[in-house]
């Protein structure tokens, strides 16, 4: 057993024995300088926070969700486990807190436990360990659940050795739930009608829609994108691209949220895409799938190491039966074209 424990939230410290905080080192900044602040004994981290919350969310919330993923994929995966962990915590009146306002639109696709954004630094957003559930003043607090952190350890030290389960399991696990149960993404007319607004004159009866971004794995060439653009509108096809800022050399795009972009994606004939966070939460839209794998930006993991460890095939509810999946290590971009090619 480990008596004394460091803790690192960014730039602040805490020296624990047993759990209980006994020195914290802060930083403040006043009049252009930074001063050092050293607690002895102090109140833990994580109550600071939990006594911001409880100021927010209503009184009525028997159960708090603090949502602190490191990427929309491992907050999307709670979906298919939130009503077994409510039940197992005999939640009545739940509710969801984050400082990420696009949670908020992840999440109105499949539940109306209500929102709260909160107004923390994302220092502060760290503080609270890994899948804890906590009391504290009469609330349950549950933390979910895979921040930066815990994702990077866990393709350091299992995917980069060829360890660990593939990842979806490894976050159901880490969450304590036992299986992943489905739910239908829904979609409100308001942002139906919002959709067909910002899109023009796009073809929804006959477009494919392109993901060419990630944040976490590199990106395949400029000339990739365009050639399968080109293919696919000499074949009749039209173009949608999914991009974060709303621009693309490839083709028509949109400044879409989450919902929206997750409703645009459910109404065309198939998605060409490099492996991203984004993929996940339109996979069980039932759609031909055509996923090129790269190898990862920041961790040590190949793109063999990618499709091992984050393929498709171990997401709940995907049809294996339309879904592609290519390894840019043993294929080159030319053979992975003519291979997408051959679906249309």
């Amino acid at each position: 057993m480990q008596f004394l424990k460091e803790y690192k939230f960014g730039r602040l410290k805490e020296v624990r024995c047993l759990n209980f905080p006994i020195i914290q080192v802060n930083h403040k900044i006043s009049k252009d300088k930074e001063e050092k602040i050293i607690s002895v004994l102090p109140r833990s981290f994580e109550k600071k926070v939990f006594d911001k919350i409880i100021k927010t969310v209503s009184k009525k919330h028997d159960l708090i969700w603090i949502i602190r993923t490191a990427g929309l994929g491992e907050a999307y995966l709670l979906n298919f486990m939130m009503d077994e962990l409510n039940h197992k915590y005999k939640a009545k009146n739940p509710c969801i807190v984050s400082i990420n306002e696009y949670y908020r639109e992840l999440f109105s696709m499949y539940t109306n436990i209500p929102f709260y954004h909160l107004n923390i630094s994302r220092e502060e957003n760290h503080i609270a360990f890994l899948n804890r559930c906590y009391k504290y003043k009469g609330r349950i607090f549950r933390v979910h659940h895979c921040t930066h952190y815990e994702s990077m350890d866990l393709f350091n030290n299992k995917f980069s050795k060829g360890l660990g389960k593939p990842y979806p399991i490894e976050i159901m696990n880490m969450a304590g739930a036992e299986k992943y149960t489905y739910k239908k993404p829904e979609f409100s007319q308001k942002l139906i009608s919002e959709v067909h607004h910002m899109i023009g004159d796009l073809d929804v009866n006959n477009f494919i829609y392109i993901i060419p971004e990630a944040n976490s794995v590199y990106p395949l060439s400029d000339s990739f994108w365009n050639n399968i653009c080109q293919k696919l509108r000499e074949k009749g096809y039209d173009i949608f691209i999914n991009t974060k800022n709303g621009t693309s050399n490839f083709g028509r795009t949109a400044k879409l949220n989450v919902a929206q972009a997750s409703y645009l994606a459910s109404l065309s004939k198939g998605i060409i895409a490099v492996r991203c966070g984004f993929l996940e939460i339109v996979s069980a839209h039932n759609l031909p799938q055509y996923v090129v794998y790269t190898s990862h930006k920041v961790n040590p993991v190949s793109a063999s190491g990618m499709l091992k460890s984050s393929s498709l095939r171990h997401y709940p509810f995907v049809n294996l039966d339309i879904l592609h999946e290519y390894n840019i290590d043993e294929m080159n971009e030319g053979e992975i074209l003519a291979q997408i090619m051959k679906g249309f």
